[in-house]
């Protein structure tokens, strides 16, 4: 699933031209593709596998599996941003309990952290690696 790049700055999100954000987004696809490319499918993989694996109670569920979300920002300093998160304001506090879902999650732990921050970390130190070595090829 390729990802628009979204320009913000905390919690401003500024909408620019699509010509221009288009621009931006050749340009980083064009210096650090593979890393780009990595990016895509790290944030694909982590969603994918947290919304198959997020608990889910039977009744009263409001709906938090849905907000799941992926996305790479752009700060006005030009630092890339990319992060997966939930939208719903009690996502960080759901612990997993009993699991008849059998999401494989240990007991007490936090379902933010298991499905969302554990993955991400592991994802960055990746795209870390290759974006190293592009940024070395580039500068060669």
């Amino acid at each position: 699933m390729a990802r628009t790049m979204k320009f913000r700055s905390g919690n401003i999100q500024v909408n620019v031209d699509k010509d221009v954000a288009s621009s931006f987004e050749n340009v980083v696809k064009n210096l650090i593709p593979k890393t780009r490319a990595l990016i895509e499918t790290e944030l694909d993989k982590i969603e994918k596998n947290a919304k198959s694996r997020w608990l889910v109670r039977k009744e009263g569920s409001q709906g938090s599996r849905e907000k799941i979300y992926t996305e790479v920002y752009v700060s006005p300093t030009m630092e890339m941003f990319v992060v997966a998160g939930n939208s719903a304001p009690y996502a960080w506090a759901i612990k997993v309990g009993v699991d008849p879902q059998n999401s494989r999650l240990k007991m007490d732990r936090r379902l933010a952290d298991g499905l969302l921050f554990a993955p991400m970390k592991r994802a960055s130190n990746k795209i870390a690696r290759v974006f190293a070595d592009e940024f070395t090829r580039l500068m060669k």
